[in-house]
């Protein structure tokens, strides 16, 4: 995790020597604070082999995108584009069955 730690530093280092990006903290930080979360519980939690093990974090994995929505992660016009694409995929299987 020091590395990928390091690896941000360094990356917005380069970008804001080359051009100006205004970054979303606090985005960045909700998505930080989910994906270390997931990972570290995974790693004490769960068990880290077998079929068991497997399916068990596939569903660790699974809870990122509820825990971002929770925390408040994705703005009005995101939530309302994910709607809509949900709207339009039960349509689409409405009209195939």
């Amino acid at each position: 995790m020091i590395a990928y730690a390091a690896m941000l530093l360094v990356i917005y280092w380069l970008t804001r020597s080359i051009f100006s990006v205004g970054f979303e903290w606090g985005r960045l930080g909700r998505l930080l604070t989910v994906l270390i979360a997931v990972s570290v519980a995974g790693e004490l939690a769960l068990p880290t082999s077998g079929a068991a093990g497997f399916l068990l974090r596939g569903l660790a994995w699974c809870t990122i995108v509820p825990l971002l929505a929770a925390s408040g992660f994705f703005s009005t016009a995101e939530r309302a584009r994910i709607a809509a694409l949900v709207r339009r995929i039960g349509e689409r299987r409405r009209g195939a069955a």
